[in-house]
């Protein structure tokens, strides 16, 4: 059949031009992590918030460090680039989370990026680190982002 009149084809290339299957996984990755009494409350405020920052991302510098917290429950201080790597594969999918480590990685001073290391499990990345990194991975993996850092979000607002 003609992928113009397949009707599944044109819907899967709508959900695909819209970036359809993102948003939404990346909703019910903030819902899962956040698991807020009222749920739809929660993905009412999100979806709110993600029309204002227009193409920035949806996850601020705060909700970074409070998720560097939760993953560092004995208070060591730091975390490791697997755990990083790990909830960037939940709030942007793993395809989509390894393509901008990928593009961090290649656009960072002689390739080196902490969350492209070849040992993730023993890469440490404190709270600041932690936050300016996955901040850059998040920012690269939102489409039409202008933000050069989470910094630049902040003083947006």
């Amino acid at each position: 059949m003609d992928p113009e009149r397949d009707p599944r084809a044109r819907i899967a290339a709508y959900l695909h031009s819209h970036k359809v299957e993102e948003i939404l996984q990346g909703l019910l990755a903030e819902l899962l992590f956040a698991k807020p009494a009222e749920p739809r409350a929660f993905l009412i405020e999100r979806l709110e918030r993600a029309k204002a920052a227009g193409g920035r991302p949806l996850l601020d510098a705060h909700d970074l460090e409070a998720m560097h917290s939760m993953m560092d429950p004995t208070g060591a201080g730091t975390v490791t680039a697997a755990q990083a790597n790990a909830a960037l594969a939940t709030a942007l999918g793993g395809a989509r989370a390894a393509e901008a480590v990928a593009a961090a990685a290649a656009a960072a001073a002689g390739g080196a990026h902490p969350l492209a290391s070849k040992d993730p499990a023993a890469a440490r990345l404190d709270k600041a680190e932690f936050v300016r990194v996955v901040g850059d991975v998040l920012i690269r993996a939102a489409p039409n982002c202008e933000l050069k850092s989470l910094a630049d979000a902040d003083d947006a607002v």
